[in-house]
């Protein structure tokens, strides 16, 4: 008979291993989002203080197949996989899960998360909470289909639905017994019909504000000051310009996203006019203004009163 070949790996090292490669490379201090099979080898060389072999132990060595599966989906460092694991794990009677954001598209950053949307028949539905998973992090909406309902509802009344649109363009995980489709489908129904519109009194006290702030502005000699009146009217701005087009508003980055979604020409000049503002050249940023003020029914001040 042949020698038998000496293992590569310790137990203590395929351990390591497989933590190094269900850990995101930026956690690591790695200047990439997603390890490959010759990343990750040039990363446990040496690192450390530990040398490992110059072949590839993670492959040939991990003995447990479940180790080996995770370590593929690592290496691949596939959200999705991740995602259905920690339902798997978490919460392995969910009637439905879903997978949503920036992560499962172009715009994926080192720092993007894994928003989850869960449903189950009872407790502990429903909660939300915020965890690492494998190294991911992760922000979880846990509901009942009840609530989730309520939820919409509520978010509806306010023109900005974040679980809408999660459950809209995410990608369906678990659907036990069709909820999770059904919840889908009047999700996108609900999404692609928008928000309620704006009614006169709304569209109104929106003009006030806006007009009331361009004043402001137009008076502003604090620099200091001048930022956050910038960047509150951008903010005012850009919701009237979604309000009024019949759009879903946004927040932060969504607000940017949406707005250059339905309004690209009004969406870049704003951006580009409200830096040169705060710098102290307002005129091009409030002729922007101006103009979305015109969209709504024009400045308004003189004369506003709520009856």
């Amino acid at each position: 008979m042949g020698k038998s070949r000496s293992r590569l790996l310790t137990p203590d090292d395929e351990d390591f291993v497989v933590r190094t490669a269900t850990t995101r490379p930026a956690r690591l201090g790695q200047p990439f989002t997603r390890w490959s099979i010759r990343k990750l080898l040039a990363y446990l060389r040496t690192v450390h203080g530990r040398v490992m072999g110059q072949r590839c132990p993670a492959l040939s060595e991990a003995t447990d197949r479940r180790d080996r599966r995770r370590t593929y989906a690592a290496l691949m460092d596939d959200p999705v996989l991740t995602a259905r694991e920690l339902v798997q794990d978490r919460f392995p009677d969910a009637q439905a899960a879903f997978l949503a954001g920036s992560v499962l598209t172009d715009r994926r950053t080192p720092t993007s998360d894994l928003d989850m949307v869960v449903l189950l028949d009872g407790p502990p539905a429903p909660h939300r909470e915020n965890l690492v998973y494998r190294g991911w992090p992760v922000e979880l909406f846990v509901q009942t289909e009840a609530v989730w309902h309520s939820f919409v509802d509520q978010e509806t009344a306010k023109r900005r639905s974040p679980l809408l649109a999660m459950c809209a363009d995410g990608t369906l995980l678990v659907d036990r017994d069709g909820l999770g489709a059904s919840l889908q489908d009047e999700a996108r129904k609900r999404w692609a019909a928008g928000p309620p519109p704006l009614s006169e009194q709304e569209r109104d006290y929106q003009r006030y504000i806006l007009t009331d702030l361009l004043d402001d502005l137009r008076g502003c000699t604090e620099p200091a000051e001048r930022v956050y009146l910038v960047s509150h009217m951008l903010q005012r701005a850009s919701e009237l310009v979604l309000l009024i087009g019949g759009h879903w508003l946004g927040s932060g980055k969504w607000l940017s996203r949406r707005l250059a979604a339905a309004d690209p020409a009004v969406h870049r000049a704003l951006s580009e006019a409200a830096p040169q503002a705060i710098a102290g050249d307002a005129k091009v940023f409030t002729e922007v203004v101006t103009e979305v003020l015109d969209l709504a029914g024009g400045p308004l001040w003189n004369g506003y009163a709520i009856r």
